[in-house]
């Protein structure tokens, strides 16, 4: 579904990821992890065309969109969760996830908006409220959704447990691990190495825009000792 070739991306002459090379099958989950300042969330932002690319391609099931725009991405199947949500305060719930589904036509908006409050049925509750006002949580329910109206068929989610409880960090899982059976293929950039060894299927590690481990997680788990030696701290 996704292909990175040395896919290489920074900020100006600032280089902040450096010769990424992997695949990304449907139904499956990729960890992006690493200390701060590895470069995962710039391979996010460039994936959804917001961070220069410096080199290399991306291939989305076969088709090269390493030049198109930001804006042009969505349509073919590719969807952010940013880090810190960001979601629209001023507007409501669902005004929110009406805007996350500018691609679709009405039909799909009705369609895409039912399954996402059977996903999070708190956002149907809170339909009408202001964005602002919901909880971290919430928040993060609500970007989760968001992204989801546009049908992907790659989800990329930066931070998902990110000053969240416990409890809802475990929410929002459950739905990754729904989508995930049903298809979608999902790159998460993950602070809890823990929880994103539990659920991914393929890892990789990044440390100062370079990699420096790539493989399944259940090879991470058997090199736990190694994965804690390259984050320079402990995996729990």
């Amino acid at each position: 579904m996704l292909e990175l070739r040395d896919l290489s991306c920074g900020y100006g002459d600032i280089t902040a990821l450096r010769s990424l090379s992997l695949t990304l099958d449907p139904g499956k989950i990729l960890a992006l992890i690493g200390p701060n300042g590895a470069g995962k969330t710039s391979t996010i932002m460039c994936l959804a065309g917001l961070v220069t690319r410096h080199g290399g391609e991306i291939l989305l099931a076969g088709k090269d969109i390493s030049n198109l725009p930001a804006r042009a991405r969505p349509s073919l199947g590719l969807a952010i969760v940013p880090e810190g949500r960001r979601v629209f305060a001023e507007l409501t719930v669902g005004e929110n996830l009406i805007v996350g589904g500018h691609t679709v036509d009405r039909l799909a908006l009705q369609r895409n908006q039912a399954r996402i409050f059977e996903y999070f049925p708190r956002l149907r509750e809170r339909r009408g409220q202001h964005a602002g006002s919901l909880s971290g949580g919430e928040q993060q329910m609500l970007a989760i959704g968001r992204a989801l109206m546009s049908d992907p068929k790659i989800l990329l989610v930066d931070e998902l447990s990110l000053g969240l409880m416990p409890k809802m960090v475990d929410e929002c899982y459950e739905v990754l691990t729904q989508l995930s059976a049903a298809g979608v293929a999902i790159m998460l950039v993950e602070q809890s190495t823990e929880r994103a060894l539990s659920a991914a299927d393929h890892v990789c590690v990044l440390e100062a825009g370079n990699v420096t481990w790539q493989g399944s997680a259940t090879a991470a788990h058997q090199n736990k000792e190694v994965i804690e030696a390259l984050l320079g701290t402990n995996t729990g």
